[in-house]
């Protein structure tokens, strides 16, 4: 996955950095003052920083795709130079290239099960209205944690599940909170990129800490006229924090289905019920603690925290497991009760660790989808489509 991706990183940086085949296939660039100001604050409070594997492209490729130019636009925005590598950049591309059809404004409405198979998938243009059915061999869902459970209830897949009371429960999203310090003086004047140093001295018992750039574009962008100024100064004088605190996964938390609501698409109204326990907030406190004293430490003359309520986290609706009572997917992914069925997002997720989870759910889904390449190896003949219920598209593609 981080060769596909291009992940930059230094492998010889963090307390908990685990083994490795080969090196990261990108190199990190130097830190810039803001984060190495964050660093040095971290190593005289006793902990031991390190730098944050990401997946960015800091030498151009060829094409029309540039290299990263370090402005401070990036975190939380698209890439206007095309330097993130992610799947829209780096991977989609040459698939479409090699014969892969990509469906955009395709909503997947429903699955319809024959038996112990998916036989086709009814999908919906959001544009037009227009209702088509495809059939195919392999249905394998990469929808999202809460895309995914939406189509299997929707569809009454659920009930071909041993583990049907767990399809859609087990929802987890990490405690996250910001945590800005801020300054007399501004601490990256350049607002030059800096989301280059994570702290993991908590990790085994709480989850990490990882630098952030304050979100200057969207306070200008969104906030009320009256607050733009003073929030953009506000925030030009703050170095940022990020606390991602491992969340445990329970029953109580998921999602269902309202049919008593349809869409213009003609799927039921999806409810999300979460709430964190006592001692998600406790790992959340601990991490916004180390936060704190390393922005004080730092030079901010007092801190900030916002707790994040979204969902960009969130794992686990319909996860992996030995138990096929309690773990609607097998080890392979494949979704308990229906022989054709994969899933291959956050939601197979058993657990959330206490980082951003993107680079597991792609090597996940490589995983699975090796594992598929050897129980059935295709032919140019038969065809492997992969539909995403995603209300952005749907991907169809061959089977080489």
């Amino acid at each position: 996955a981080e060769l596909l991706l291009g992940v930059a990183g230094d492998e010889t940086s963090g307390p908990n950095e685990p083994w490795r085949s080969t090196p990261y296939p990108g190199t990190a660039p130097p830190l810039a003052a803001s984060a190495r100001r964050i660093a040095d604050a971290a190593q005289r409070l006793g902990y031991t920083p390190s730098r944050i594997p990401l997946a960015i492209a800091y030498r151009a490729s060829g094409g029309s795709r540039g290299a990263c130019i370090r402005c401070g636009n990036c975190d939380g925005y698209a890439c206007a130079a095309e330097a993130k590598n992610d799947l829209a950049s780096a991977i989609l591309p040459d698939l479409v290239k090699q014969g892969m059809v990509l469906r955009p404004n395709t909503v997947c409405v429903r699955l319809v099960r024959s038996g112990s198979r998916i036989s086709e998938a009814h999908c919906v243009n959001r544009v037009t209205l227009a209702r088509e059915r495809v059939t195919a061999r392999l249905i394998v869902l990469g929808a999202g944690t809460l895309a995914t459970p939406h189509l299997l209830l929707a569809s009454g897949v659920d009930r071909a599940s041993p583990a049907r009371g767990a399809v859609g429960r087990y929802l987890m999203r990490h405690r996250n909170a910001i945590v800005l310090g801020v300054h007399e003086r501004r601490p990256n004047p350049r607002e030059e990129f800096d989301k280059q140093i994570a702290i993991f001295d908590r990790y085994d018992a709480a989850g990490s800490v990882q630098q952030m750039s304050p979100p200057l574009g969207l306070a200008r962008a969104y906030l009320p006229k009256l607050l733009r100024v003073p929030a953009s100064l506000l925030l030009s004088h703050t170095a940022g924090l990020v606390a991602i605190a491992e969340d445990q996964p329970r029953h109580e938390n998921g999602v269902t289905v309202d049919e008593s609501v349809v869409d213009r698409v003609g799927l039921p109204r999806l409810r999300v019920h979460h709430s964190h326990t006592t001692r998600d907030e406790r790992a959340a406190a601990t991490l916004i603690d180390v936060a704190k004293r390393v922005l004080r430490e730092a030079g901010a003359r007092f801190t900030l925290v916002h707790y994040i309520e979204t969902f960009t986290h969130a794992l686990g609706t319909v996860r992996m497991g030995l138990d096929g009572r309690t773990s609607p997917l097998d080890g392979h992914g494949r979704y308990r009760g229906i022989d054709n069925l994969y899933v291959v997002d956050g939601s197979a997720l058993p657990r959330s660790a206490g980082v951003n989870p993107s680079l597991t759910i792609a090597a996940n889904a490589l995983r699975i989808g090796l594992h598929l390449s050897r129980l059935s190896p295709p032919t140019r003949s038969r065809s492997l489509r992969v539909m995403s219920p995603s209300y952005t598209g749907a991907l169809v593609a061959p089977a080489q």
